[in-house]
């Protein structure tokens, strides 16, 4: 349900926020003083089209920001959930937050819960939650196209309708790998040496993730150990130089020199330095030793650095940056050239699986038909009954069915073998026989007074009739449904009396399946609300502004008496408007321990 609704700067709003209820919310006011912009509003918030002229002057925007709680399951947060987009939750349900901005220069952006999305997003989105009707509008009811989606409501089992849709896009995923197959084969099949070549180098090359990493391990050491070796070199050459005059040496003449003095005094210094030319002879030959372990083969050092090389100019060649997609790309390219060099071969086990993807597309589909009309019995038996409630009671309403066909785009399969030709013949007379709805396409048709013809919805009434026959598919068809709000915009206008009482009956019956929002100018409609609101055009010195309250319920009685009798309110027209909203309240009150009690099942 739409729980909050906040407009900042819109047309004649500079600022607005409404907090809606469940069941039935009502919104009256006079002409002009603002009701349809709180419908732009909501259409902004459904994706709708934006432009600059609807900023408030002196506002560098407009912006409408919506608050929703949805059940848990709703197809709605299935698709939040692949673009991303978290939520918190309240008493169970998901709290959503749409938010649409407009600049001045009619520039659009759009959030859910701070994820920016696109309008196309945002349309998608709202379509599963808000649906709004106006008589003038062009309605998806009133859309043929839509008809055989609402049918599908009331299919059973219920998966059957997914089951098809599934089917039919995993043959569709087929078809597009046939077509881009047959495209690259003969696009590419010329390019066959060329592929071949780089596969063949790629071959020969032999990459493999082990070899470079034990390659570049050794550069790398190969690196590091010529500069630790030359360090080891040079301090092994500052002790004991080519020409024999080392540091030990000199030592151990200083050690002999102080022992031919022969004094007890020089004894010790003469052992010292006799021991210490020996430590030097031990830290010359571990110089000497350790330099010669860091001493690598030069020919496995000349190996390794070719094969970096080698690596290098593939990873060039094949636009890669790692060994890892190198790898990829030779695998890749295996397949590809296996393809190309087995072609027909491949397009036939193309069509073959194409072949067995389309015969459960045909078959899924049949059953598919055959549960609709079943469906389509329960649909037309709902909707007279509405119809014959809302006065209309020789109206009659029928499901139509029509064969699905279309046309495919042509495929050349012949430099792939006549075999190829006849196969993907035999599939595509399967294939033309079913669209993405099913073999069949479902339309409403109605005759709306007993004599006349049945003709399709969208030609049959005007006014009105428009009116009754739109709430009379709402209520028949809004069980099951997905939409979270109805939002019927003056759908009242042209009728009147009994038949006015009885569509604030049907609204409010609705409300019990969904929340309304709906905005009138009937009095017997406003009588049947849980909430009423008053939207007012207040002029000031300089700016008129629009508002909107929500009515107390002296205030209600007010307004409805307003309705019944215009401007001046009689105490006749009070009296008269408490009869209607206790007359209404009881009947809400039947009509609750009625569903109460019923199970509605399609």
């Amino acid at each position: 349900m739409l729980t909050h609704l906040s407009i900042q700067g819109l047309a004649i709003i500079e600022r607005l926020t409404i907090d809606f209820t469940t069941g039935f919310n009502v919104i009256t006011g006079e002409t002009g003083a603002g009701k349809s912009i709180l419908i732009k509003a909501l259409s902004l918030l459904l994706g709708g089209k934006a432009s600059h002229d609807c900023v408030r002057r002196g506002s560098d925007h407009a912006a409408v920001t919506g608050k929703f709680l949805i059940k848990t399951g709703h197809p709605a947060l299935e698709l939040l959930k692949a673009w991303g987009v978290t939520w918190d939750l309240d008493r169970g349900q998901a709290v959503v937050h749409i938010k649409r901005v407009i600049t001045q220069k009619g520039r659009s952006s759009a959030w859910v819960n701070e994820l920016p999305v696109t309008t196309g997003s945002l349309k998608d989105l709202a379509s599963t939650l808000i649906d709004v009707f106006g008589q003038h509008d062009s309605h998806r009811l009133l859309d043929h196209h839509h008809h055989t989606t609402c049918l599908d409501q009331f299919v059973e089992p219920k998966s059957l309708a997914k089951d098809f849709h599934d089917a039919y896009a995993k043959a569709s995923e087929t078809l597009q790998k046939l077509r881009q197959f047959v495209d690259e084969a003969t696009g590419k099949g010329r390019d066959l040496d060329y592929l071949s070549f780089r596969l063949t180098e790629l071959s020969e090359f032999k990459p493999d993730p082990q070899d470079f990493t034990d390659v570049k391990s050794l550069t790398e050491r190969a690196k590091l150990a010529a500069g630790v070796a030359a360090a080891l070199r040079k301090a092994q050459g500052l002790m004991d130089d080519d020409s024999g005059d080392s540091v030990a040496r000199r030592l151990r003449e200083v050690s002999r020199a102080l022992g031919a003095a022969k004094s007890s005094d020089l004894d010790d210094l003469a052992g010292l330095a006799a021991k210490i030319a020996g430590d030097i002879d031990d830290l010359s030959f571990s110089l000497g030793r350790a330099a010669g372990k860091l001493e690598l083969s030069e020919d496995d050092i000349d190996q390794a650095e070719s094969r970096i090389a080698g690596y290098q100019s593939l990873f060039r060649k094949h636009s890669v940056q790692t060994l890892d997609d190198l790898m990829t790309s030779w695998s890749e390219l295996r397949e590809q050239v296996s393809a190309l060099e087995n072609a027909a071969g491949h397009v036939a086990s193309l069509l073959s699986k194409l072949s067995g993807d389309v015969t459960l597309v045909v078959k899924t589909s049949q059953k598919l038909a055959t549960a609709r009309r079943k469906a389509s019995a329960v649909v037309t038996s709902r909707v007279e009954k509405e119809l014959s409630d809302l006065a209309m009671p020789s109206a009659k309403f029928s499901v139509e069915f029509s064969e699905a066909s279309r046309t495919i785009p042509a495929l050349d399969l012949l430099p792939f073998g006549e075999e190829a030709v006849a196969h993907w013949s035999d599939v595509l007379d399967e294939w033309i026989s079913v669209s993405e709805s099913g073999s069949e396409r479902a339309e409403f048709y109605l005759a709306a007074n007993k004599g006349e013809p049945s003709l399709p919805l969208s030609k049959v009434a005007s006014g009105g009739e428009v009116s009754r026959i739109m709430l009379a598919l709402k209520k028949a068809l809004v069980v099951g449904a997905e939409t979270c709000v109805l939002v019927f915009d003056e759908i009242d206008t042209g009728i009147s009396g009994r038949v006015a009482d009885i569509v604030g009956q049907k609204i409010a019956e609705l409300a019990g399946f969904c929340q309304i929002i709906c905005i009138s100018h009937l009095p017997q409609v406003a009588a049947y609300a849980d909430r009423h609101y008053i939207v007012k055009k207040i002029e000031g010195k300089d700016r008129t502004e629009s508002t909107i309250t929500q009515l107390s319920k002296t205030e209600r009685l007010e307004e409805i008496a307003r309705l019944l009798s215009g401007d001046k309110v009689t105490k006749a027209s009070l009296d008269h408007a408490k009869s209607l909203v206790t007359e209404a309240h009881g009947r809400g009150e039947a009509r609750r321990k009625k569903l109460q009690t019923e199970v509605v099942t399609p």
